[in-house]
């Protein structure tokens, strides 16, 4: 009996050991990844500045950067392509992505743990690039090099920005579990590929300089990474109820 007793408290020691060693790692992981999070997040608003910086030497006008990137990407326009690249592009108009999110909001499932934080998020990244287009009013590429139709200001994109805050957040409630679905992996990556496609098909369509592009991105991995925080937080005010 003394034998047994002394049996079980070992092994009681050895699961509550194993199970503070997984405590101890997810705890390391988190904070890991918080620092990762943080340093993203400093690293987006600083490039945004950067690019903001630049394009106020060149007086609000085309950048070398931008000259040998868009030419290059001009030359890769062909009749067969143009049509798909558009269709693209209007996945990134603040209507469509108003629309999915109402979608989203409507669908039972999605609603709460998708639909409302990306609808949030959406709404947070068109005021915000309404606002900046009015401060820098940087004027669009030549109006002979346009494929599509735009009335408002270059910098910073707003369809870069706006798809990368929405389908980013989509992407990060998936990604961390937060929504899960049994389609993972195909819906993150064409999270991901959709939110570079936008970016790419603004410069294709001769509407945006690649440094709009980039500040819209920069600035959208900014506010993403603080929606990453405002989840950490919501879920663990969770866990304490």
């Amino acid at each position: 009996m003394v034998r047994l007793s002394s049996s079980n408290k070992d092994r009681d020691l050895n699961s509550s050991s194993m199970r503070n060693l997984k405590d101890k790692d997810v705890s390391l992981n988190y904070y890991a990844l918080k620092k990762i999070r943080i340093g993203l997040a400093f690293a987006g608003l600083l490039l945004f500045a950067f690019v903001a910086w630049q394009i106020l030497e060149v007086h609000r006008g085309p950048t070398v950067f931008d000259d040998a990137i868009r030419f290059k990407v001009y030359e890769m326009r062909d009749d067969r392509l143009t049509p798909f690249v558009r269709a693209v592009t209007y996945f990134g108009n603040w209507q469509t992505t108003i629309i999915i999110a109402g979608l989203l909001v409507l669908y039972k499932k999605t609603r709460l743990k998708i639909g409302v934080p990306a609808a949030v998020m959406a709404i947070i990244s068109v005021t915000m690039y309404t606002g900046l287009k009015l401060i820098f009013n940087r004027p669009r590429p030549d109006r002979a090099l346009w494929l599509v139709i735009q009335h408002d200001s270059s910098f910073p994109s707003g369809h870069s920005l706006n798809c990368l805050v929405f389908y980013g957040t989509i992407f990060y409630l998936i990604f961390t579990g937060v929504y899960t679905t049994k389609h993972r992996t195909p819906i993150l990556i064409l999270l991901a590929l959709l939110i570079f496609s936008i970016g790419a098909s603004r410069v294709y369509l001769g509407v945006h300089y690649p440094t709009d592009i980039i500040g819209g991105w920069s600035l959208g991995i900014f506010l993403l990474m603080l929606f990453s925080f405002w989840v950490d937080r919501n879920n663990r005010s969770d866990r304490l109820i």
